[in-house]
């Protein structure tokens, strides 16, 4: 998924007013690692992790962080802010990582979370993403400086040169016959 979250923070980052100060650098490396927490806990528990991903692929209507806390007992953006503060990330990176699941966010830095968070939403529009959500978060819209329809068209610009992208892997690809 990070593959298409982070074009589309990157497209976010460019709508924004200028009185917005977010760092193009901090939003891109915050849509990288906002699921870092996944990463950890397969790591540490793989067996438990292949059970929760079974269990969300069989109950897909689930909420994802009530399945994580039943499965794993924690939920994977707590693992993901604590290595990332114990690793001295940048106070924007741990942000985007603790909230980007809170559509009310105001913390400090919370730019941060809400464009992960905003992603995430719109990536459901075209059926990616772990949000079973896809309703864009008014509060966070609205603190960006971002309308619903930049939002959308922003999506359809990274969809556009997705499909592109696409099209061009598949030919590099594909075996050439003589």
């Amino acid at each position: 998924m990070s593959s298409t979250v982070l074009p589309l923070i990157s497209e976010l980052v460019k709508l924004l007013p200028e009185a917005v100060a977010v760092n193009p650098g901090l939003a891109y490396l915050s849509g990288l690692l906002h699921d870092f927490g996944y990463l950890a806990l397969g790591h540490l528990f793989p067996a438990r992790f292949f059970l929760f991903n079974h269990f969300l692929a069989v109950n897909p209507r689930l909420p994802l962080s009530a399945v994580e806390r039943y499965m794993l007992g924690v939920e994977h953006w707590h693992i993901g802010a604590w290595v990332m503060q114990t690793w001295s990330m940048p106070e924007e990176v741990i942000a985007a990582v603790r909230w980007h699941h809170s559509e009310d966010c105001t913390q400090p830095h919370a730019e941060y979370s809400n464009l992960v968070l905003i992603a995430n939403r719109l990536l459901q529009h075209i059926g990616l993403g772990e949000e079973h959500n896809h309703r864009l978060p008014a509060l966070a819209l609205f603190t960006l400086g971002l309308a619903r329809d930049q939002a959308l068209e922003a999506l359809a610009r990274v969809q556009a040169s997705r499909v592109e992208l696409d099209a061009l892997a598949e030919m590099l690809w594909r075996p050439s016959v003589p």
